[in-house]
């Protein structure tokens, strides 16, 4: 269950339009490090997990003799049950054979623009 409260806010984070205003003004910060890791639900939800852990709320029941890496596996089993969720989300709302191409021409799409913006400023 945990986990899809973190698969929720990491979606919440990088799709909403509540947060657009925030990937917007991050993005005009720092284009390569911000831009790109709240638009992607691996990095997003790696993030969530150490959030999540920091806070007191159990993602995973194994024991650790080193507090880090109880951190680094909250962080990276959010991110990669994010990540699976919002593939599975994507291939069942695009119905295409060819959704990894799609979603690879949208992140194509955001460096792009990315890139853009540097030159002007």
């Amino acid at each position: 269950m945990i986990l899809l409260i973190c698969y929720a806010i990491t979606i919440i984070i990088t799709n909403s339009s509540i947060f657009q205003g925030f990937r917007d003004f991050f993005k005009k910060i720092s284009p390569n490090f911000f831009g790109l890791l709240f638009i992607c639900p691996l990095c997003t939800g790696f993030w969530v997990g150490i959030f999540l852990h920091f806070t007191g709320t159990p993602i995973h029941n194994i024991e650790f003799q080193y507090t880090l890496l109880s951190y680094i596996a909250s962080g990276s089993l959010s991110g990669a049950v994010s990540l699976f969720i919002n593939s599975l989300q994507q291939m069942i709302y695009y119905k295409s054979d060819n959704w990894k191409n799609e979603m690879a021409a949208v992140l194509l799409n955001e460096l792009s623009a990315i890139n853009n913006d540097e030159k002007k400023s």
